[in-house]
């Protein structure tokens, strides 16, 4: 789930997400940089809240929150649930960093 530029809740199956990630391959490349993650965990479950920009190549796109929620299962971290927002006004970090830096 997450919220669009207009501020409107939208929500993406995980074959949709998948989709999506998959049309990337062979074409520009797709970068997300988080910042200031921060990290809560009580047994086996565990909440991410984090900043991130993303980037299309060198091109700032936008940026917003990622929240995720997961749970260990046999003794590995499994993502079970991630919602973000998205923004191209009141961002930091706009320019990109790339790899390495």
């Amino acid at each position: 789930a997450g919220v669009d530029r207009e501020g409107n809740l939208s929500y993406t199956t995980p074959d949709e997400f998948f989709e999506g990630v998959g049309r990337g391959a062979g074409g520009p490349a797709f970068n997300e940089t988080l910042y200031d993650v921060e990290i809560r965990i009580d047994g086996p479950l565990a909440q991410v809240w984090t900043y991130y920009t993303f980037h299309v190549d060198d091109r700032f796109s936008h940026c917003g929150y990622d929240g995720f929620q997961m749970l260990k299962l046999n003794g590995e971290w499994k993502i079970v649930h991630l919602a973000d927002s998205r923004r191209r006004e009141g961002c930091t970090h706009q320019e990109w960093r790339g790899s390495g830096s």
